[in-house]
């Protein structure tokens, strides 16, 4: 790419960058590295500056993802979030009617829907899982593991005597201060994941906040 002893612009700009260039035969084809992508969370921008010097100079290129082997895939459903949460009997529109049902209605509250977290929420929940690591050990780390859970707002845990030894109590709290009753979903899974990365010799019992008044 250089011309003599002098570095073309491009390199200049993938210096620049901190970018690199990956080991393709196929001329004209690069490989994003991570530096290629330069977001600006202040702004709510995106900007790619290699790319945009590649555009103008006529260089064909390719942004590749990855070779499949550590690929995440992830699917987003998005529903109409906390105004799904009703009350009992007030769901009664069937989405489908099957040969001999007339009419349907929903016995027990619908809970767990949730909005998009705010910027200003998602910056203060981002680390909790981090400071977890998808455990619990610490006081700290059942109630950060709890607030980072899906349909939980929030959470408060405490250490409490336990036979001979002590246990924990988790008082936890849904959107906007619901509560999370116990046959529900959330609290099932919630249940059933500090079950699984507690500490298992730790009895762990948790309440709605609601119940610890």
């Amino acid at each position: 790419m250089a011309r003599g002893t002098e570095p073309h612009p491009l390199q200049d700009e993938f210096d620049l960058n901190g970018a690199a260039q990956c080991g393709f035969c196929t001329p004209g084809i690069l490989c994003s590295a991570a530096a290629l992508l330069d977001v600006n969370l202040g702004h709510g921008q995106t900007s790619y500056p290699v790319a945009e010097v590649l555009a103008a100079r006529g260089i064909p290129f390719a942004f590749l993802t990855g070779y499949g082997a550590t690929n995440v895939r992830a699917r987003y459903r998005k529903g109409i979030g906390a105004g799904g949460n009703v009350g009992s009997g007030k769901l009664t529109t069937l989405l489908s009617r099957p040969l001999g049902v007339s009419d349907a209605v929903n016995p027990s509250p619908a809970t767990g829907g949730e909005d998009p977290e705010t910027l200003d929420r998602a910056r203060e929940n981002a680390p909790l899982t981090t400071l977890t690591l998808d455990r619990a050990v610490s006081i700290a780390d059942y109630r950060n593991f709890a607030r980072a859970f899906a349909g939980i707002d929030k959470a408060h845990a405490l250490w409490i005597p336990s036979g001979i030894g002590r246990g924990v109590l988790l008082t936890i709290a849904g959107v906007d201060g619901a509560e999370v009753p116990e046959t529900s979903e959330v609290y099932g899974n919630l249940a059933d994941a500090l079950a699984t990365y507690g500490d298992p010799l730790v009895p762990i019992r948790i309440v709605n906040h609601l119940d610890s008044r």
